[in-house]
């Protein structure tokens, strides 16, 4: 099976009050979400209980003519903060949120900082491995989201606020 590993160099939008209270003692990543769109004000009161960061798109991803790999970025700028997406099962647990997230550097790419590792709706192709971690209808829900309102992808990090220099 081919795999799909795709890398993100962004910078995170992280409202400091949006960062969920989760003790940081101990770990080694940190358990969060993103989504296309803000899902609102009331969502992030609901949604930190259970994350300590979110990311979102501000505008569309930038295109590109030239390929530079993030090996050649990385190399250029050591201190650049990589996202990673990676949601083939393994090495990502699926949509478990109950367990302590995996680190970004597992994701396959050493030097990550983020960690996108489940993606909703949930890739059949790529996730088969852990298809029973998602909801019926393909997606990710926060555990305090009974009502299924806000579908999520999952990222881990190794800080609670990424985006901090």
């Amino acid at each position: 099976m081919r795999r799909l590993l795709i890398i993100f160099p962004l910078i995170l939008a992280i409202p400091g009050q949006f960062v969920s209270a989760q003790s940081s003692a101990h770990k080694s990543a940190y358990l969060g979400f993103d989504r296309n769109l803000y899902p609102g004000d009331g969502a992030m009161v609901e949604l930190r209980k259970t994350f300590s960061f979110t990311g979102y798109w501000l505008s569309p991803p930038p295109g590109t003519t030239t390929i530079t790999t993030a090996d050649d970025i990385h190399t250029q700028i050591p201190h650049f903060i990589f996202w990673v997406f990676n949601d083939s099962c393994p090495p990502s647990p699926g949509c478990d949120s109950h367990r302590r997230p995996p680190s970004p550097s597992h994701s396959g790419v050493g030097y990550a900082k983020i960690w996108q590792f489940a993606q909703s709706p949930r890739r059949a192709e790529f996730t088969s491995g852990c298809a029973a971690t998602y909801q019926p209808d393909g997606n990710c829900y926060s555990p305090t989201d009974g009502a299924k309102k806000w579908f999520l992808d999952l990222d881990s990090a190794s800080s609670p606020d990424p985006s901090a220099p």
